[in-house]
């Protein structure tokens, strides 16, 4: 188990700021479950809004992307990829291309089939290099912003998952879930292969990303004239 690197606080505390407050909003179905059996405060999940962004002429110059920072989460999680799901790719596909940006670059441990992109300020020319968006979260509380950014740009997505947690209902739809090695290994592979795959699990992530737009602005035009 990972120790909070960041602020927490005790359930009591929890409950006592939720008391004080008319209306909670909790930013995944999950943490409204929790808030909820705390406190009696009414409770409505706003999740992060979602850039929909249509890639006019998406590119395929990287096989596989990775956005993150350089916080100890997504490092054990890409060390983890890298070490026990990318060599089983390689396997397959040899020459495989693994996109990495943001500031994890700085910090990450490269590998041969791992192309180092720095910071981006263009995401969208970003997303548009890749066939796969990839995010291999291990741990973590809350919404996983990487996953419903990938939706958002209609991507092709492999997880885990924590990196889908929130988002169960768009599991095997909308994105591919995988928590095993060999078995995220193999859903990886699987969509490398398979074009008509892709293209239905864009079509499906853009849908998703846009229902789940509308269910967040529905909950908090709710939550403001309550």
């Amino acid at each position: 188990n990972a120790r909070p690197q960041w602020f927490s606080t005790s359930a009591r505390q929890e409950a006592l700021a939720l008391d004080r407050a008319d209306v909670a909003l909790a930013i995944q179905e999950n943490e409204a479950e929790h808030f909820r059996k705390i406190s009696d405060t009414p409770v409505q999940v706003v999740g992060h809004f979602v850039e929909i962004c249509q890639l006019d002429s998406p590119g395929d110059d990287l096989d596989l992307l990775y956005i993150g920072g350089n916080n100890p989460i997504n490092m054990q999680s890409m060390d983890w990829f890298r070490d026990e799901v990318l060599h089983a790719v390689k396997r397959a596909h040899p020459d495989v291309r693994v996109g990495v940006a943001g500031s994890i670059c700085d910090v990450l441990k490269s590998d041969p089939n791992m192309i180092f992109l720095g910071e981006t300020q263009d995401l969208p020319a970003t997303y548009a290099r890749t066939r796969i968006a990839l995010n291999p979260m291990l741990y973590g509380t809350g919404l996983k912003i990487k996953t419903v950014e990938a939706l958002g740009f209609g991507k092709p997505l492999v997880t885990t998952s924590c990196g889908a947690e929130g988002m169960d209902d768009g599991c095997g739809t909308a994105f591919l879930v995988a928590d095993e090695p060999a078995q995220m290994a193999d859903q990886l592979m699987r969509v490398l292969d398979d074009a008509d795959l892709r293209e239905e699990l864009s079509a499906s992530a853009t849908a998703y990303a846009e229902q789940w737009n509308a269910i967040a602005l529905k909950n908090l035009t709710e939550a403001l004239t309550a």
